[in-house]
């Protein structure tokens, strides 16, 4: 089975080249648009449902569209979606005078939860804390007949390499006066 990524924005600044190439990739840089993973996921899905559908983004942007998870049940289809939860908009975080700011938390819901509350009954889900863990639930989601929904959770202020250098990129625009690593040094002083 052909797999096809869907990832937002964000994701698609430090997303493997390589798999882009290989697999075939859908991500939306013009507008970086917040929520536009899940419906552009259903809309692949459905333009060609014997691809795999695989879309990863962040809680904080499925929260815009996530009840069109429903969808996919609803229309046979079988994507996995791979939901990372870093407890709130941590691309606002990046580019925000103080990412400790309380717009950039969001409600916290049971994300694993959401498939069967939106009439996915017999899909796989899983919330994942470790490596180890999202390797096992990778295995069982490869091998799934069904719909497949992951929440990674992540550390709150935890971002790919390739993200550090957007933030770098960008902070004199947000009069941001440290790199991000002098940024999360200090936040981590404060947490200890």
């Amino acid at each position: 089975m052909t797999s096809l990524f869907v990832i937002q924005a964000a994701l698609r600044l430090v997303w493997p080249h390589e798999v882009a190439q290989r697999r075939g990739l859908e991500a939306q840089l013009q507008w970086a648009s917040i929520g536009w993973g899940t419906p552009t996921a259903f809309g692949a899905a459905i333009a060609k449902p014997s691809n795999r559908v695989i879309m990863v983004g962040g809680e904080g942007a499925h929260q815009l569209t996530g009840q069109e998870v429903g969808q996919f049940y609803a229309n046979n289809l079988k994507p996995v979606f791979i939901v990372i939860n870093n407890d709130g908009y941590l691309v606002e975080r990046w580019t925000c005078r103080n990412p400790e700011e309380t717009y950039n938390d969001i409600p916290k819901w049971k994300y694993q939860q959401l498939p069967k509350v939106l009439g996915c009954e017999d899909w796989f889900t899983a919330k994942v804390t470790t490596n180890a863990e999202l390797d096992k639930a990778l295995a069982e989601a490869q091998n799934a007949d069904v719909g497949v929904y992951i929440e990674v959770i992540t550390d709150r202020y935890s971002i790919p390499p390739g993200a550090e250098f957007m933030f770098n990129a960008t902070r004199a625009k947000f009069d941001q006066t440290n790199t991000w690593k002098e940024w999360k040094e200090g936040y981590d002083k404060t947490q200890s």
